[in-house]
């Protein structure tokens, strides 16, 4: 099957049935590598906030292509870009956010018990969104989180990974402590 090639900008001028034909034509396809064509840089290698602002709008992919076209620059300029390659290269960004989102849910767990768990949810922190995580970053130092927010994600999910082995640590350490009282 030969897939037509448009130009981005040809591409966004397809009434909406065509462009999603053309997208769900490219997904079926598999003569095409799952790669990001248009930007060099790993999604890990981004910063904090970007990675965490394509987390938050995963759920509706308008947003989520908006946030990305928005705020890389090799992604700005796509106009003349092949509308396959950009289609591909937001599809293996999304992908990507999939599996940290994914990653981050199962080994950034908070080690707390079932009670504080229900009394942390009733307060509402969710509202907060990434914040906890950037204040956490920032050493609870809110002048430090201009900072924080540019650094590259994988640095902020080291961090986050080694604080939460950390509280995992030190919960086993004080159950050892209670055991011997």
């Amino acid at each position: 099957m030969k897939i037509k090639n448009y130009t981005f900008k040809q591409y966004s001028k397809l009434p909406l049935a065509k462009q999603q034909e053309y997208a769900l034509m490219l997904r079926l396809s598999t003569n095409i590598e799952r790669k990001n064509y248009i930007s060099t840089e790993d999604v890990e290698e981004w910063t904090f906030t970007l990675v965490k602002e394509l987390m938050q709008n995963i759920e509706d992919i308008d947003a989520f292509t908006n946030v990305l076209l928005a705020n890389r620059k090799e992604f700005q300029d796509i106009e003349k870009e092949s509308a396959y390659k950009v289609i591909i290269s937001i599809g293996y960004v999304y992908q990507r956010i999939i599996e940290l989102i994914n990653l981050e849910a199962t080994t950034l767990v908070g080690y707390t018990s079932n009670e504080v768990m229900e009394a942390s949810q009733g307060v509402g922190f969710e509202e907060f969104g990434c914040y906890t995580q950037l204040l956490e970053l920032a050493n609870n130092d809110i002048t430090k989180i201009e900072a924080v927010e540019q650094m590259p994600y994988c640095d902020c999910y080291t961090f986050l990974r080694y604080k939460a082995k950390e509280s995992l640590f030190q919960k086993r350490l004080n159950d050892i402590y209670k055991r011997k009282r």
